[in-house]
């Protein structure tokens, strides 16, 4: 018990700073079981289950992500907690996003893990109707066969069957007006969009590649002291690249590209090598703002990407240009 609402709680670890983790749909605390170990040689973890999943207390037809934010606000209170991060995976970051609107002073930043500040689409909202039926119905099972599995990528369910296995046990035993709730709350969640931006809060997404999302990064970074610094965008796109594993990097601009005379858009070089960049540096061919913006092309490289191209910004569809046809708009870097 953490506040007026019946919660099972787990509070580990001791420090200064103190991070709660929130599961996702169809889950409970038990899925932060090998992350936890992890984080409270460092922090003090709280990690529980959120109302109408695991044994905590189901409170009602609907679970509105306000609602459960409040239950949160609540637990923090009983626990003595002033603030946290909040790290939400899937409908978790759904209360954590809540939580940061209505009670964003007691946050020292929010961690998305492949969730969305976006709300239910249409096609999402009919799918959510589907299984409240199939619930209500008494036909759970189906959805314990399908539900699970599926958030996870076709290739990488053969080596987690066992967590696949975990999850769908997990379905059998949540309770059925739990499973309602939460649906119905999540249906009705609001755009957070505004929010994001708006708030003040550090925030970090952390999405899988085949989660299907486009991230946004800013590249604003602070340190542990808690400096802010603004971070050179090409030097961040050719890291996060590397890391990555992209195959191509685009780094766009408001210029032709690598030209033999910059002030001759016809001498532009549609295709050269690390090892012919570094020619044209020693005899000042690439020179002023194009020579940090070379430097990340090749640090990308190092890092294992295919090839990086500096591509002009201004033309139109020029991003299609490159990725669907052979044309290109730009220079790209080699590695040779």
């Amino acid at each position: 018990m953490a506040g007026p609402v019946a919660l099972h709680v787990a509070d580990s670890g001791k420090g200064d700073k103190c991070v709660v983790l929130l599961h996702g749909y169809l889950e409970s605390m038990y899925v932060w079981d090998d992350f936890t170990p992890l984080l409270t040689p460092e922090v003090r973890v709280i990690t529980v289950d959120i109302p109408g999943h695991g044994i905590s207390q189901v409170l009602g037809e609907k679970h509105t992500m306000e609602q459960m934010a409040d239950v949160l606000r609540d637990m923090l209170d009983a626990l003595g907690i002033e603030k946290c991060t909040m790290v939400g995976h899937s409908m978790g970051g759904y209360v954590a996003l809540a939580f940061c609107a209505r009670h964003k002073e007691r946050l020292d930043g929010v961690v998305l893990l492949s969730s969305t500040p976006n709300p239910d689409t249409d096609a999402k909202k009919e799918n959510r109707q589907r299984e409240i039926a199939l619930v209500k119905a008494g036909k759970k099972e189906a959805l314990a066969r399908v539900a699970p599995e599926a958030g996870f990528a076709v290739e990488n369910r053969r080596r987690l069957k066992e967590y696949i296995a975990d999850l769908t046990e997990q379905v059998y035993i949540t309770e059925d007006e739990g499973i309602v709730a939460l649906l119905g709350g999540m249906m009705e969640r609001a755009d957070q969009n505004q929010m994001l931006r708006e708030c003040g809060v550090k925030q970090l997404f952390i999405l899988g590649r085949k989660d299907g999302y486009i991230p946004v990064i800013s590249t604003v970074a602070s340190d542990r002291m808690g400096n802010t610094y603004n971070i050179n965008g090409d030097t961040a796109a050719a890291y996060i690249a590397g890391a990555l594993g992209a195959s191509r990097l685009i780094m766009m601009t408001d210029i032709a590209g690598i030209l033999m005379d910059k002030d001759d858009p016809s001498t532009l070089i549609p295709q050269i090598t690390v090892e012919e960049a570094k020619k044209l540096y020693d005899n000042g061919i690439i020179s002023g703002g194009m020579i940090p913006k070379v430097d990340c092309c090749i640090e990308a490289l190092e890092k294992g990407v295919k090839n990086v191209v500096i591509m002009d910004g201004r033309i139109p569809h020029s991003i299609l240009m490159e990725l669907l046809t052979d044309e290109g708009a730009g220079t790209m870097v080699m590695k040779g």
